[in-house]
């Protein structure tokens, strides 16, 4: 079982394609992040770890619930690195907590 130790969060203002804070994630002269706990805030967004650009219909939903507190665990730098939103029909808010 890996362990892992906060050291880094951030807010995140979804409106139109946006990626997690570099300098967050892989401060300079320190190590980088090796996951991302993420939560969405306000509205629901699309999301892409891969590479690929985000859209309308092109993503996974990532949506907010009054229930259930949905999470999203992002192993690895280069998924970290490679992470984008949009918004699905307002402006949203996302949480990324980094771990290393």
């Amino acid at each position: 079982m890996n362990r892992y130790d906060a050291f880094a969060h951030e807010k995140v203002a979804v409106d139109a394609v946006t990626s997690l804070t570099a300098a967050t994630y892989a401060p300079a002269g320190g190590i980088a992040a090796r996951r991302a706990i993420i939560t969405c805030e306000t509205d629901a967004v699309r999301c892409c770890w891969d590479g690929s650009t985000p859209a309308a219909d092109v993503g996974h939903l990532f949506p907010v619930s009054a229930k259930i507190n949905e999470v999203l665990v992002l192993e690895g730098l280069n998924n970290i690195r490679n992470f984008k939103a949009i918004k699905v029909t307002l402006a949203a808010v996302l949480r990324a907590t980094y771990e290393r």
